[in-house]
């Protein structure tokens, strides 16, 4: 067993600058944040998402003892023997960034932070290339955020529940190398995973398919004048087995990266927050030819 990568999770501000916080939130956050590392990391070992954290194989997740007189706590990920002992040094160094790199994906794409795959893990898996470890794609990051939702907003507790917290952050070490996230939990973050506001209104846009899932009727789409994909859910009446084929098609040619890429035009309405930033789309409907 080696280990691969280590995480410091810190609670700041409130009852913390007194070395306390509220034990059953700090509890519920952590579990969260096991979940949310869990499902991510068996993604990138086995290329499988799955629904319980206890379900996470060739990996194990271990608390490290608190740091006196603060409240931080260090989590470090495992390798477990069976892929533990195919790895070298250099190789665990290379799927640490990795598994790294598709963790701040999660967490700050869940916030409205975007992370740009092709500048994060998709350059990682271009310049390393390890044995018997899956390429993972942008659409099944996508996923695994889906997945994580609940337990992000419990990553939050602390800072919305007894307010013993003002902010989480949360940071990785690899070799003695600190590396910063895209995005810390804050009160502003708690509200962007809670506050929904419909516009009434319905608009065309047309754009490129990022990932999309038949089972929940929801995906990402990427808009030429928007900086990063925008999630979208499909509305009932537009959950037909043509619409979807027009979707897969689009998304095929995104990961596969030939031929010229396949837009989609779809009428939606807006879902914002309250200081309007774009949330999601709901597709009301997809275009026979598109734009």
């Amino acid at each position: 067993m080696s280990d691969l990568l280590t995480f410091e999770v810190s609670y700041n501000g409130s009852l913390t600058e007194n070395h306390r916080i509220d034990l059953y939130d700090v509890s519920r956050s952590i579990m969260g944040f096991h979940r949310s590392l869990a499902i991510t990391t068996h993604l990138l070992l086995n290329e499988k998402i799955i629904t319980k954290s206890t379900s996470l194989k060739n990996a194990h997740i271990y608390a490290l003892p608190h740091e006196e007189g603060s409240w931080k706590m260090k989590i470090v990920i495992a390798l477990g023997s069976t892929i533990g002992a195919g790895l070298l040094a250099p190789q665990n160094s290379a799927l640490g960034h990795m598994v790294f790199s598709a963790y701040d994906y999660v967490i700050s794409e869940s916030l409205g932070v975007h992370v740009d795959y092709n500048k994060s893990l998709g350059k990682l898996y271009e310049e390393n290339k390890i044995k018997n470890i899956p390429i993972i794609h942008q659409h099944q990051l996508d996923m695994v955020i889906d997945k994580c939702n609940n337990s992000i907003i419990d990553m939050h507790r602390p800072i919305y529940k007894s307010e013993s917290a003002d902010k989480t952050i949360i940071k990785g070490f690899l070799n003695d190398k600190e590396m910063k996230f895209s995005s810390e939990l804050s009160i502003d973050s708690f509200t962007y995973l809670n506050e929904e506001v419909v516009l009434e209104n319905v608009v065309s846009i047309t754009g490129i398919i990022t990932s999309f899932s038949a089972t929940n009727y929801s995906g990402r789409i990427e808009l030429p004048e928007i900086d990063r994909p925008i999630p979208f859910r499909l509305d009932r009446e537009v959950k037909t087995d043509k619409n979807f084929e027009k979707l897969i098609e689009s998304l095929k040619n995104k990961v596969l990266k030939k031929g010229t890429p396949t837009n989609i035009t779809m009428d939606v309405q807006i879902v914002q927050t309250k200081k309007k930033k774009i949330k999601t789309y709901i597709v009301k409907k997809i275009w026979e030819n598109s734009l």
